[in-house]
């Protein structure tokens, strides 16, 4: 993830396992998460090259990337909730 002068099938294992995780959690909601990580790497790796500078590609690569690696480590950390 740090790595943000990277290839863009690096993040598919990520997003398969992020996939997976939310398939077969016990939400019974579409995989949102997934879907919009996709389209973020899909717009930092295809995209944004021709739109913007190595640099604005890293800064755009790091702005979504640490907070959602963020979010999901208080998600892993986190005590579960009991079931409504």
């Amino acid at each position: 993830m740090l790595d943000t002068w990277n290839a863009v099938y690096y993040p598919v294992p990520f997003l398969l396992a992020l996939l997976a995780w939310e398939v077969r959690g016990p939400q019974t909601r579409p995989p949102v998460l997934a879907l919009s990580t996709t389209a973020l790497v899909w717009i930092s790796f295809e995209w944004l090259p021709l739109h913007a500078s190595p640099d604005v590609q890293s800064a755009f690569f790091v702005a979504w990337s640490l907070p959602l690696v963020a979010a999901l480590g208080l998600r892993l950390r986190a005590p579960e909730r009991p079931a409504k």
